[in-house]
């Protein structure tokens, strides 16, 4: 809470760089410090250099390389968890690779912004603008919100497909990775019950990122990039993948064979919203997350999991100020049982 006051009354957010390559360490610094309001207090080649760095001058957020020598990103991040959480943003190529990102958002890491691969990695400074952007959201979070995924690796058995008795919707927004893998660790793909999750996860992680989901936890997960406006099918123990991008806001998924945006959601469950419930678990306000309104009123309820368990909590707090559906859930146990209960519900009902 003190970072965040220092940061809102000016003061520059400390960023430190960790990378092993001389060329995208100076990339880095020279877009991070272009930004007023950014200060790149170091550079690090390699995990260890980050781990002795950080506990020497305390930096506000770290960005991360995972394929390093000495120690790889991946296995900095976990140390750096265990004695100091900071937020670390991974920023590598190897995000193409699901387990990859799979890891970082399950040890803590609260974004992933994939560089090109190669020889092009210098084209970076393109995307300069969303990186400031990244940085500076990740100032703001409070490290007593970051935590790590611990997962039980004995999988529940996968259910048949079959379709599903309801449906829930799962905003999980920048941030929130962590909420998500933590929510379908917990649930068993028995509660006959299909997920379209909602995310602003970068569409080039997104495919292998659902692969490895679908390889480590019993539900079977699938990827429907919204600009391509393709249906996907809802059964239980389904999880879609949804990626919403700044500025589209548009998701199309199939029920009862009709394919509908986001958008007209409402009209096509009209009569059906005891079968439908909402989930936020946290994102920044972003175009996505102002619809949340529209998807509760065609929805039994809206859960809201309590902005301070979140790594970001605006979502939450525009979900419960806005409707009367919006119901605050304390804990992410108390949001597993309300859910498993809705599907019991759902199940009884049939």
């Amino acid at each position: 809470m003190e970072q965040e006051k220092d940061l809102k009354s000016g003061r520059r957010i400390k960023v430190l760089v960790v990378d092993d390559a001389s060329f995208m360490r100076k990339a880095l610094t020279d877009i991070l410090a272009g930004d007023e309001e950014i200060d790149v207090v170091g550079a690090a080649k390699q995990g260890q250099e980050a781990l002795e760095f950080i506990e020497a001058h305390d930096p506000d957020v770290i960005t991360m390389d995972v394929d390093m020598p000495v120690m790889d990103g991946i296995t900095a991040v976990k140390h750096l968890m265990i004695r100091q959480r900071k937020p670390v943003v991974m920023i590598s190529s190897l995000g193409y690779q699901g387990m990859v990102a799979l890891n970082a958002f399950r040890l803590g890491a609260v974004d992933f912004f994939p560089k090109p691969s190669g020889a092009v990695s210098l084209n970076i400074k393109e995307g300069a603008d969303e990186l400031c952007r990244i940085i500076k959201q990740a100032a703001m979070i409070s490290p007593d919100t970051i935590r790590r995924v611990r997962l039980n690796l004995q999988q529940s058995e996968r259910v048949n497909p079959a379709p599903a008795n309801g449906m829930v919707i799962v905003f999980a927004m920048l941030g929130a990775a962590g909420n998500m893998i933590r929510l379908f660790a917990n649930l068993k793909p028995s509660t006959n019950l299909a997920f379209l999750v909602a995310t602003d996860i970068p569409i080039a992680i997104a495919d292998p990122y659902a692969v490895a989901l679908s390889e480590l936890l019993s539900w079977r997960f699938y990827t429907n990039r919204l600009t391509d406006f393709i249906s996907c099918s809802l059964g239980c123990g389904e999880v879609t993948i949804s990626t919403v991008l700044e500025n589209d806001g548009l998701c199309a998924f199939k029920d009862d064979d009709l394919s509908v945006e986001l958008s007209e959601f409402a009209t096509i469950f009209t009569g059906k919203a005891d079968r439908c419930l909402a989930v936020v678990l946290g994102g920044e306000k972003s175009c996505a997350i102002e619809r949340i309104n529209d998807v509760s009123q065609c929805c039994e309820a809206l859960l809201a999991l309590s902005p301070i368990r979140c790594v970001y909590g605006s979502a939450s707090e525009i979900s419960l100020s806005s409707t009367d559906k919006a119901l605050q859930v304390n804990s992410e146990e108390e949001l597993y049982r309300q859910i498993e209960a809705f599907g019991r519900k759902l199940k009884l009902a049939n």
